[in-house]
């Protein structure tokens, strides 16, 4: 067992010669900028999950380019030619786990991580990980064994919580994952002129996030994130029609966006013009429409 401290990189190794099973052999969590990185494409030799803790950066594997962020996750295996570094004049942090083993492929491929090359996660899914981690940072292990045993029950921990998110029908009966899903769609079609968020829809229904957002997707197909900004988008478009004298910053905070600037981004991409604009193009047809019902 060997552990690397240093300012922005910890490490733990493990490189021990067993060949059999699923074995943990290194995890840690490194900062880096793209002036380190050559842009080298490669093979690695592990299974290995990085999960992008803060700025942004680019993973390419088998052909294609991923752009990452904060809260997204990629997948290394052995067959694939891979690189991966911070986006240009920028910088990364990331931790990850390092796995060896003939049951590595077979493992992967039941927690869904061979079919997800890039997915979303969430704090909790890796919270065994970064505890691990700041023991290690401030904590030398006292017993190279007992610590090994720990260290594999924490990437125990995580590779089921990926499963978890990413196999979420494999997580109780269809009925119970349909009610999460309902009760969620309630839940926002209810509040979404408060300013939510989908973490406080998945504390609300008592799941984790990325479980939630993998069932909801595949159940709704949208993304909850999306299907909540549609809400608010839908209800903003008839407010621009029904009453004219509501400013569009107030019906950007009656429908639950937290800023104007937000709200004129959303509204522009996905109607293909700016609030205003909308008012001013449908305004018209909205008012004469009335008129003829109540002639």
């Amino acid at each position: 067992m060997h552990i690397i401290k240093r300012k922005d990189i910890l490490t733990y190794i493990d490189y021990l010669p067993v060949y059999i099973g699923l074995n943990i052999v290194e995890f840690g969590k490194e900062k880096n900028s793209s002036e380190n990185f050559t842009g080298t494409l490669r093979y690695r030799d592990k299974y290995i999950i990085h999960f992008v803790l803060d700025g942004h950066g680019e993973f390419f594997c088998d052909n294609k380019t991923y752009q990452l962020s904060k809260g997204q996750a990629f997948v290394i295996t052995p067959e694939n030619l891979v690189r991966y570094e911070p986006s240009k004049d920028s910088y990364w942090t990331y931790c990850w786990l390092a796995f060896s083993g003939a049951d590595c492929n077979t493992v992967f491929n039941r927690c869904g991580l061979n079919n997800s090359r890039v997915f979303d996660f969430d704090e909790e899914m890796i919270s065994p990980l970064i505890k691990m981690i700041a023991y290690l940072r401030n904590e030398t292990p006292a017993n190279d064994i007992t610590f090994s045993f720990s260290v594999g029950a924490m990437a125990n921990e995580v590779l089921k919580n990926c499963a978890l998110a990413l196999n979420p029908e494999t997580v109780g009966s269809k009925s119970q994952n349909s009610n999460i899903v309902e009760q969620a769609v309630s839940y926002m079609r209810e509040n979404f002129n408060r300013p939510i968020n989908i973490s406080v829809v998945c504390k609300n229904l008592h799941v984790s996030r990325g479980y939630f957002s993998t069932l909801f997707a595949s159940t709704v197909k949208q993304s909850p994130y999306r299907f909540l900004q549609m809400l608010r988008l839908q209800r903003a478009a008839e407010l621009l029609l029904i009453n004219p004298n509501l400013r569009v910053y107030e019906i950007a905070e009656t429908v639950g966006f937290s800023s104007t600037a937000q709200f004129c981004k959303a509204f522009q991409k996905t109607n293909k013009m700016s609030p205003s604009e909308y008012r001013e193009k449908y305004g018209s047809t909205s008012k004469n429409k009335s008129n003829n019902q109540l002639q």
